[in-house]
This record gives structure tokens, C-alpha cells and sequence, in this order.
């Protein structure tokens, strides 16, 4: 898969016209957009912790947690110590302590390499980890999802690789048979596996109050306050609303893209009113008219809500099939293991 596939990631050492190439064209279209990883710079990964921590709605990481605590006897069964763990979009890798644990108990040793974009936070990140596990063979990848599993693909072991949190659903449905794709092709040997956590929460009320919540809209709130910082802009944050809005597609929406029946959210900002922005450093000005959306994503899915069936049938076009599968007993959650189809 081409890496232009994943709105192709910007580490933090990006230099001003690499900015200018990835987000201007975003903020000239119509509607006007960044690309979410934008967001998770040093201050938007903390920001990300304090929903995980402090929003009472927000259920996926408590309960992905504890599913993994519950399955990782079943999870590492066929793993031995010359394993690679790799976390895509790694952030804290707090999820993971439960397995990092239990590897180092059951083997002596574990090479894990978390996968993240946001340079400062993983090194601060793999601190921590070191602190907590000295025996853990670390080794931090910074870059994007594709760059990544393309290098832990090179390595000589079984890989388990991860991707928790739902992270999954905020890749644009376009790209998402692409992405299993890649995964597939990442799967060489017999005992590789993908682990994947979904939310399956698909209950409007919900879900509005998950990303409704201040603590998200804080989180929200830091692309205007990294665009101010890469841009020399003045985007006020009086000038805007969050915007959380919970959205149902039918086929004709999404003919072609391989996902039925998809809903989601969609993220961003309404302008409160019209006003114009100025981006100093490329001397650029943006109009924002009353009540227009400025999405923090490409526009279309953000966070999509599934049922398992509904990703099995996407993951099984990819050349994917289930090997386990674990939900909690309010049914809110999935957590499954996935290897390559024999076929």
C-alpha cells in the first residue's frame, strides 16, 4: 500500500514546508479540514490521556483494558522470547503493560517497538517504560503506521502486531480495505498475529456524550492551538464550537468502499460566525462563514461504531479471518485476534 494511503504522517521534527504541503491544502478546501493525526503533538497526546482518564462516557479504554487483562493468557499462548510486540500508534502503551508483564514472566524477555508519530511523547513514553520494565528490550519507532509495520515486517521472530483503542475506525473508509491489506502482508509466518480493539457501541446518546464531553472538546481544541504555533496564525478559540455529531450512512453514501451499513462520528468546529484567519508565516488568509464545520479529520468517518460481523466481513476481504474473539458482558467492546487466511 502506497503510504499516501494513511493521509501520510508528520513527525514533530517536520519542517515548515512539510506542514505547509500536508495541512494547507486542508484548510483551502471547502469543507475545510486537518487530517487528525495533526492533533497529536506532545500536548494533544496528554490532552488524549485526560479523556482516557477523566471522561466518565468515555467507556472504550476501560473497557479494552480490562478485556486485555482477562485475555492475555490467551493472548501470548503462542508467543516465546524470540517474539516482536509492535503497538501501532502507541502513545503511552499504558494498555499494554498487561502483556509486556506477562511476557516477561512467562519467557524472560520481550522486544517491543510502540509505533507512534508524536516524537517527544514516545521518548517520554519509553522512559516510563524502561523505569517499569528493565528487562524489556524497547525500541521506539517514530513515524507513521505503514513506515512502521514495514520495518517490524523486516525483523526475524513472530510479530504480534496491535492496534488498540478503536484507532482502526478513524482511518477514512476509502482506506480501510487498504490498510487490512497491508496488515495482511505483514502476517509472513505461522504464529504472526494482528490484534485489533473495536468499539461496538451503537447507540446515539451515547456516543454524542462520549465525544461531547469537555474533555474531548479540550483535546479537540489543540489543532487550533498547534495551527496558531506551525502558522503563526490567530484562530481564536472563541471563534468556535466543538462539534460532535453522530452520523448514520446508507448504501448510496458508501457505494464502493466495502463497508456496510457504516456510523460514526464526525469531529471538528463550527464558526460561530464570519470571521478570517491569518496564517503569517505563508501569508495566507481563511474566510470561515456562520456555522460552518472546519473537520478535524478528513471529512466523512471519524471513530466509526461497528459490529463485529460488519469488520469480520471487511477484514475477511482483506485475507484476514478471526482467530479469537473477546467482547465485555455489556457488549460495548471488542477485542479480536486476527491471523492471515490459509487460502
Amino acid at each position: 500500500m502506497e503510504k499516501q494511503i494513511l493521509e501520510s504522517a508528520i513527525p514533530n521534527t517536520a519542517t515548515q514546508s512539510d506542514l505547509v504541503s500536508t495541512i494547507l491544502p486542508g484548510l483551502q478546501s471547502c469543507p475545510k479540514y486537518v487530517p487528525h493525526w495533526y492533533v497529536y503533538d506532545k500536548l494533544g497526546s496528554e490532552l488524549f490521556d485526560r479523556v482516557t482518564n477523566e471522561n466518565p462516557h468515555y467507556h472504550l479504554y476501560r473497557v479494552e483494558t480490562s478485556l486485555l487483562k482477562e485475555h492475555t493468557g490467551s493472548i501470548i499462548r503462542n508467543f516465546d522470547e524470540s517474539s516482536i510486540f509492535a503497538e501501532l500508534g502507541a502513545g503511552n502503551s499504558s494498555k499494554m503493560h498487561s502483556l509486556i508483564e506477562a511476557m516477561l514472566e512467562k519467557e524472560g524477555s520481550l522486544r517491543f517497538i510502540p509505533i507512534d508519530i508524536a516524537k517527544e511523547f514516545l521518548e517520554e513514553s519509553a522512559k516510563t517504560l524502561n523505569e517499569k520494565f528493565p528487562s524489556l528490550n524497547l525500541q521506539p519507532f517514530v513515524g507513521d503506521y505503514v513506515d512502521g509495520m514495514e520495518y517490524v515486517k523486516s525483523l526475524q521472530g513472530p510479530k504480534l502486531f496491535i492496534f488498540l483503542g478503536s484507532s482502526f475506525s478513524n482511518i477514512p473508509m476509502a482506506q480501510m480495505l487498504p490498510f487490512l491489506q497491508t496488515v495482511r502482508n505483514t502476517l509472513k509466518g505461522n504464529r504472526d498475529r494482528f490484534l485489533i480493539g473495536l468499539d461496538i457501541t451503537r447507540e446515539p446518546e451515547i456516543v454524542e456524550e462520549m465525544y461531547g464531553h469537555f474533555t474531548f472538546a479540550d483535546f479537540n481544541r489543540n489543532v487550533l492551538t498547534r495551527l496558531n504555533k506551525d502558522f503563526r496564525a490567530n484562530f481564536m478559540q472563541e471563534n468556535f464550537e466543538h462539534y460532535a455529531n453522530y452520523h448514520k450512512n446508507n448504501d448510496k453514501d458508501t457505494k464502493g468502499l466495502m463497508v456496510e451499513d457504516p456510523e460514526y462520528i464526525e469531529l471538528g468546529f463550527r464558526s460561530k460566525h464570519r470571521h478570517t484567519v491569518s496564517l503569517d508565516s505563508v501569508g495566507t488568509k481563511i474566510a470561515f462563514q456562520e456555522d460552518e464545520i472546519f473537520y478535524t479529520h478528513v471529512p466523512g468517518n471519524m471513530s466509526m461504531k461497528w459490529d463485529w460481523q460488519q469488520f469480520e466481513k471487511l477484514a475477511n476481504l482483506a485475507g484476514l479471518v478471526t482467530d479469537q474473539l473477546w467482547t465485555d458482558p455489556g457488549n460495548k467492546f471488542a477485542l479480536g485476534l486476527l491471523k492471515a487466511d490459509s487460502k
